[in-house]
């Protein structure tokens, strides 16, 4: 369980590169945890909302911590956040 201060690491709605993301994490053997933000976005046609997911860890673990999502990302072929 974390308990120390938390950076956000990767946000994403896309639910193929957060199970990516998710799986390289706990692939590291890093604790992350997920939070959900909801965002208007503008189009031409009138906003539309769109739920973010944002993975944070322990400050510590950032930079392996995104090192681990970029590299399965590349793997995947899935653009990076």
């Amino acid at each position: 369980m974390i308990k120390k201060p938390v950076v956000q690491i990767f946000e994403s709605s896309d639910p193929i590169a957060l199970a990516f993301a998710k799986g390289a994490l706990g692939d590291a053997g890093i604790e992350f945890v997920a939070r959900n933000k909801i965002t208007q976005l503008m189009n031409d046609i009138g906003p539309m909302l769109n739920k973010l997911i944002a993975l944070a860890v322990e400050d510590e673990d950032a930079e392996r911590a995104r090192a681990a999502i970029d590299a399965a990302l590349e793997e995947a072929e899935l653009p990076e956040a």
